[in-house]
C-alpha cells in the first residue's frame, strides 16, 4: 500500500521531528510504500522560520516582541540543524500548503502522531487538514493515529461539537483523557495508541546514536515548556550535577543537532526534562529521569505514558527536588512497553486492511 502522512514534520522540534521519522520507518517495516506529505502549515512555517511579521504581531507586550528579534540568529541556526535531519532521512512528497493541493496518489493517509489537534501548537486555531477535511481519492481511506491535543483544545472541541471525526476510517489518540472526553461526539470507535517513537523497534535509533558521549559523566536538562520562574529546573539540575561531581548539559537545538538529542539522553546518568519526548527516549534507553509537571494543561500525555509504563513516581511536582539518581526497573518497563507497542500495532495493521 502507498501511504501519506501528514504530521508535524516541518517543526524545528527533536519530538517532531522523530516521532516522524519512527513512523515512517515502522510502516516502512511493515511492507508499505511511505511518504511524508510536505504540508506546509502556514503557522507552523511563520513560528520557525527566521522572521515572521504574522508572529511578531502575535506576540504580547513590547518585551517579547524584542525577544523574538533577539532570538532570530538562534531560530537561523536551529532551522539549518534540522533541514539536514529532514533532508537526509524522511521521504517527502512534492510541497504543498493548502487542502487543495494534498497530493493524491495514496491509498492510505494517516495523520498523526503529535500534537495537530492542539490549538497551542497551531497559533490559537484548528487547521482542518489535520481533521482530513481535504480532497481525496474515492477509494483511499483517512486514519488518525496517536493524535495528541491539550486539556483546552479538548474542551473547545466538546462544548463546539466540531465535527472532527466524520472524515477518519479509523481513529487512535494519545491520551486517556481525550478519549473520555469525546466518546460523547465521536461516531468512532476511539483507541488508545502510543507515539511512533515507542512504536518502532529500537534498533532504527542505532544509526543516529553519536557515541562521543559515550565516556561523559552529566546530567541532561531539556524544557520545552517552563515553569513561571523559567531558572528552577536549571537550578535543580545543577545542584544534582555538582553531588555528584557531574558536568550538566544543557540541550537546546541551536546547538545540538537532533541525533545529539537521544545521543546524549541515552548517555546521560540522568535527565531532567518537561518534555515528553525527553521522557520517551529515557524510557527506551533505560536512563534515570525525572519528568516535571507544569500544571498548564498538557501534562496528561507524560502522565498517561509513565502510567502505561509503570513509572507513575518519576512524574514529580515543582516544588520536588532530586537529591538523588534512581536507576530505573528498564525490565519492568520494556515488558510494560512490549503490551502497548503491540495493541497500537494491531490498531495500525487492522487499519490499513
Amino acid at each position: 500500500m502507498k501511504i501519506g502522512i501528514l504530521t508535524f514534520h516541518t517543526a524545528r522540534n527533536y519530538g517532531a521531528v522523530l516521532q516522524c521519522y519512527a513512523l515512517q520507518e515502522t510502516l516502512k517495516q511493515l511492507g508499505h510504500d511511505v511518504e511524508i506529505i510536505d504540508y506546509r502549515q502556514k503557522w507552523i512555517e511563520s513560528i520557525y522560520t527566521t522572521f515572521s511579521f504574522h508572529v511578531l504581531a502575535h506576540r504580547k507586550g513590547l518585551r517579547n516582541k524584542l525577544q523574538y528579534l533577539k532570538n532570530a540568529n538562534n531560530r537561523r541556526l536551529r532551522n539549518k540543524r534540522f533541514s539536514g535531519f529532514v533532508k537526509h532521512n524522511l521521504q517527502l512528497s512534492e510541497p504543498c500548503n493548502t487542502e487543495h493541493n494534498i497530493p493524491q496518489s495514496y491509498d492510505y493517509y494517516i495523520i498523526g502522531s503529535d500534537q495537530l489537534w492542539s490549538t497551542i501548537c497551531l497559533g490559537g486555531t484548528f487547521d482542518p487538514v489535520y481533521w482530513g477535511d481535504f480532497c481525496h481519492p474515492k477509494n483511499s481511506r483517512i486514519i488518525g493515529y496517536a493524535i495528541s491535543l491539550d486539556k483546552g483544545s479538548i474542551d473547545q472541541i466538546v462544548s463546539k461539537k466540531i465535527p472532527l471525526f466524520s472524515n477518519f476510517s479509523s481513529l487512535s489518540l494519545r491520551e486517556s483523557s481525550a478519549i473520555e472526553s469525546f466518546k460523547s461526539i465521536s461516531t468512532l470507535p476511539l483507541r488508545l495508541a502510543i507515539d511512533p517513537t515507542l512504536l518502532c523497534k529500537s534498533t532504527i535509533w542505532e544509526g543516529l546514536i553519536n557515541h562521543e558521549y559515550k565516556d561523559r559523566k552529566y546530567i541532561v536538562l531539556y524544557q520545552v515548556r517552563y515553569p513561571i520562574e523559567r531558572t528552577l529546573l536549571f537550578k535543580k539540575s545543577r545542584r544534582l550535577a555538582l553531588q555528584y561531581g557531574y558536568e550538566l548539559i544543557i540541550l537546546y537545538p541551536t546547538q545540538y543537532t537532533v541525533e545529539d538529542f537521544i545521543s546524549i539522553i541515552k548517555y546521560a546518568q540522568c535527565v531532567i526534562t518537561s518534555s515528553f519526548h525527553a521522557t520517551v527516549f529515557s524510557l527506551v534507553f533505560g536512563t534515570p529521569f525525572y519528568t516535571y509537571n507544569l500544571n498548564d494543561g498538557r501534562d496528561d500525555r507524560n502522565k498517561d505514558l509513565l502510567e502505561q509504563v509503570g513509572c507513575l513516581d518519576r512524574a514529580v511536582e515543582i516544588s520536588f527536588e532530586p537529591k538523588k539518581i534512581i536507576p530505573l526497573n528498564k525490565q519492568m518497563i520494556d515488558a510494560n512497553l512490549e503490551i502497548i507497542r503491540k495493541s497500537s500495532l494491531e490498531f495500525l495493521t487492522s487499519s490499513l486492511k
